[in-house]
């Protein structure tokens, strides 16, 4: 079917814009090296969506020819056709090609995103985007298309009112977007996840559109404007996509770079004689640009499920991704010609296009339904003996969030809470204490969960000799040098600070003769473990007896995006052996990392070493994960109790006397 009729008036300057973000986008999710700023492609939507938008219904207003019913219609018969059939499909491929349970989250996120509210979800159940939960889940990328479908609700009632009241100006745009910018910039700071998900403060980028197509159509000075501001809006886009770090979702005053750079490539695409409107409009890049929506929908899903099926067959994820992507390419083509352009062509009648996206809507909303409520169990054939891992009992952090234990990568197993009268914050009263303990601690235990999951042990051995002991390990990702300057439990760097000094003191005023120190070393792949290391053993030796570092046990390919025992399952079929997994990408870090620790007992006297990963390597490279009937590990990088008891003998070894 040919490609509904341009109408006139239309500049193909725009669609080369929309190009541009989508392949910073693509670029970006296929391997964020690429262009670490790609994601801010999202951003320079936003603005062209709200100077699209506000285009329309003034136009429509001045020509007397608004209409509510028609705007909705318009924007549902655009919008929705594509976006229903991407659904549909991702579903029943995690469905058909990923380990049972795999769309039970997708489907859930599936209803959330028929209602608009796909960035509500995220920020609920996914968190930061840069994080583990929202890098693996199909649908993420929705929470853009669900900030811009809440802002297409209220937008054109506000602009209708303005406009009859004479009120519609700069002032009355600018004023909201400028209240939006200030939310954003003190949100970015103390609440960054749901800061970045969320319309309100989300708001000012399309309104920062509105504003420059406000002042456009009214101001004679914006017709007026030297072609650098072109040029420069561009720069600062395109230099946006290429310099600004993507691992944190604190943006704040940043994101104003692409923003205003958009903008002002905007204020320049009024003139047609412009060179820099006539190279957006650069056939190759319009093209792109006009299938931009299709490719948005399609290349996340298909990214994700070729890294997931890249890890299952131990093929490195990049190829996976790069195979997903371009399958995404496909894809997107053969949605924008089937299914996007015949909705928008008003040759075919309207009921029929309506009728045809109702049915697919219901569809789509049947199956989201069906894959949120299938639950298959973890062991069905009870291969397994039942596993618990007690980790959370020993969090000396602030409570966690409750829910996270309900994940489907843990359903089977058996998490304790603690109890309802420990105190919010543990560690500024000297940590989790076993009860009854009151003597000053002989063994502490520091570091992240990698810390919890050994506490039980610890904890039992302590018992054992009845030695007195505190724990002052965290959850969330917290470091256990003393480097909490900013992180997701302590985004405030006076609370971080405030965390790490209450360790260095409880230390200095204890004097323990044992302090182990577990954390996931792989996590400074990208930093200076020796360095940090040295200097935080230089500050600790002189208040411990002995400090012993505890080497990270390998973390497995699966496990992180989907329930371990499920997937063993799936994978093992009716075989009596177990799937052999292999260690994911960063075991040659974490082999790096054990030398490091090696060099530093040579270096310090008092540090001794745990070699917990020996105990999980097995000589053909895969993973001991699992033997018998004993499972070993919670998910892909964290054992249970069952696998910490496998290295008791380690830390027995390391305790004081009676």
């Amino acid at each position: 079917m040919p490609e509904p009729q341009r109408k006139p008036g239309y500049n193909a300057a725009l669609d080369g814009l929309r190009g541009i973000a989508i392949l910073g986008v693509w670029l970006f999710h296929l391997h964020p090296p690429l262009l670490p700023g790609g994601f801010l492609g999202v951003d320079a939507f936003f603005v062209l969506s709200g100077f699209l938008i506000h285009g329309l219904v003034t136009a429509d207003l001045e020509s007397g020819r608004f209409s509510f019913r028609e705007f909705y219609l318009r924007r549902v018969l655009r919008l929705l056709p594509n976006a229903a059939l991407t659904l549909f499909a991702t579903l029943v491929l995690w469905n058909l090609c990923l380990p049972p349970n795999s769309a039970i989250q997708p489907g859930l996120h599936g209803l959330f995103t028929l209602a608009n509210l796909s960035n509500v979800f995220v920020w609920r159940h996914l968190g930061s985007y840069w994080g583990d939960a929202a890098e693996s889940a199909p649908l993420t990328h929705f929470w853009s298309l669900g900030i811009e479908e809440q802002f297409y609700l209220f937008f054109p009632a506000w602009v209708f009112v303005l406009h009859r009241r004479r009120w519609l100006n700069l002032g009355t745009l600018a004023v909201p977007a400028i209240l939006s910018l200030a939310l954003w910039i003190h949100g970015s700071r103390h609440h960054p996840s749901g800061t970045f998900y969320l319309l309100p403060t989300r708001a000012w980028e399309l309104l920062l559109g509105a504003v420059a197509a406000q002042w456009f159509r009214s101001s004679a000075r914006a017709r007026n404007l030297p072609p650098a501001v072109g040029w420069v809006g561009l720069a600062m886009l395109l230099g946006s996509l290429v310099v600004v770090p993507h691992a944190d979702s604190s943006l704040g005053a940043v994101a104003l770079i692409p923003t205003v750079g958009a903008a002002g490539v905007l204020a320049s695409l009024r003139d047609p004689a412009h060179l820099l409107t006539r190279a957006l409009s650069w056939p190759a890049l319009v093209g792109l640009g006009l299938r931009s929506y299709s490719l948005y929908l399609w290349h996340w899903p298909l990214i994700v499920l070729g890294r997931l099926l890249a890890n299952d067959h131990d093929w490195p994820e990049t190829a996976g991704a790069a195979a997903g992507g371009v399958l995404s390419l496909c894809a997107a083509w053969v949605a924008y010609r089937r299914v996007e352009t015949p909705f928008r062509d008003a040759r075919w009648p309207r009921p029929r296009r309506l009728a045809w996206l109702a049915t697919g809507l219901a569809l789509t909303a049947a199956l989201c339904g069906l894959s949120w409520r299938r639950q298959a169990p973890v062991d069905p054939l009870g291969r397994f003996d039942a596993m618990t891992f007690s980790g959370r009992l020993y969090d000396g952090s602030s409570p966690q969030d409750p829910r996270w234990s309900e994940a489907p990568r843990y359903w089977g197993c058996r998490i304790p809470v603690p109890p309802a009268d420990q105190p919010p914050e543990p560690w500024r009263t000297g940590g989790i204490r076993p009860s009854g303990q009151t003597a000053t601690p002989r063994v502490v235990v520091m570091g992240s969960s990698h810390a919890l999951m050994y506490s039980k042990l610890i904890d039992d051995l302590c018992r054992e000799r009845r030695l007195p002991v505190s724990f002052l390990g965290a959850g969330n990702g917290i470091p256990a040098l003393f480097l909490n300057t900013g992180s997701a439990l302590f985004p405030n760097r006076q609370d971080g600070a405030a965390f790490d000094e209450a360790r260095r003191r409880w230390l200095r005023e204890w004097r323990p003769e044992t302090l182990f120190v577990v954390d996931r070393w792989d996590a400074w792949a990208d930093k200076d473990l020796e360095r940090d290391l040295a200097t935080f053993l230089e500050e600790v030796s002189p208040w411990v007896g002995r400090v012993v570092l505890v080497t990270q046990v390998p973390v497995l390919r699966i496990g992180e995006k989907e329930n371990l025992r499920a997937g063993v399952h799936w994978r093992r079929g009716g075989a009596e052996e177990l799937p052999r997994i292999s260690a994911d990408a960063r075991e040659p870090y974490r082999r790096q990392s054990e030398r490091i620790l090696q060099r530093m007992a040579e270096r310090f006297p008092k540090v001794r070493i745990v070699d917990s990963a020996s105990r999980f390597r097995r000589d053909d490279g895969s993973v001991r994960y699992a033997e018998g009937r004993r499972f070993f590990y919670t998910d892909d990088d964290h054992l249970n109790d069952t696998g910490a008891a496998e290295v008791a003998d380690l830390f027995r070894s390391h305790l004081p006397g009676r």
